[in-house]
């Protein structure tokens, strides 16, 4: 399979560690989509919204800090 026999649950934390990693080189998430992270953190972005992440993993990324709601955070910014 695409895992290569690795359950998703360690992929997902390899990925998890990726972004974090991310976070402390660059200073923040703004990842290019066309990168095998930006396309995970999209996903998982799109599963927060839609309520099909563990409460688990959706804790995780609440408290790495991710954003969820992309909108909200481009409007807010341009009124701070």
């Amino acid at each position: 399979g695409v895992l290569g026999g690795m359950g998703y649950d360690v992929f997902w934390s390899m990925r998890f560690l990726e972004l974090l990693e991310f976070r402390q080189r660059h200073g923040h998430f703004l990842i290019p989509q066309n990168k095998t992270l930006g396309m995970w953190v999209r996903k998982q972005r799109h599963s927060f919204q839609h309520g099909l992440l563990s409460s688990e993993r959706r804790g995780s990324l609440m408290a790495s800090g991710l954003e969820f709601d992309l909108l909200r955070r481009d409007w807010d910014a341009k009124f701070q």
